[in-house]
């Protein structure tokens, strides 16, 4: 495999190389909201009326579960690389509780 320094930050992170603070607030936080503003914004573009919802949410749905994954696994992978363990273990911990409490809405919402 590539050096580090020739892999893409995405590549790093999701390998485990990039520093905690990065895989946790520029992708887990600030490419969350991105995400989500990206589409809200193809929402308000391709939206023609009612048909469309199913094929915009189930796809909406898809791809931000596929963002979830990755940042999952970034945050994860990258936790042991920090100034201290305790925010290692700190972000391992939110991102379990996150899964639980987002599993836990899914449920509720079936």
């Amino acid at each position: 495999m590539a050096s580090n320094a020739s892999q893409s930050f995405l590549a790093r992170c999701w390998g485990g190389s990039a520093r905690l603070w990065q895989a946790y607030w520029l992708v887990g936080v600030a490419g969350y909201l991105f995400i989500m503003l990206l589409l809200a914004l193809a929402g308000v573009l391709l939206w023609r009326g009612p048909q469309d919802n199913l094929w915009f949410n189930s796809a909406a749905f898809v791809v931000v579960v596929a963002y979830l994954v990755f940042s999952g696994v970034s945050i994860w992978r990258c936790s042991p690389n920090s100034s201290s363990a305790a925010w290692g273990a700190l972000a391992r911990t939110v991102l379990i509780l996150s899964i639980v409490v987002g599993a836990i809405g899914v449920w509720r919402a079936l």
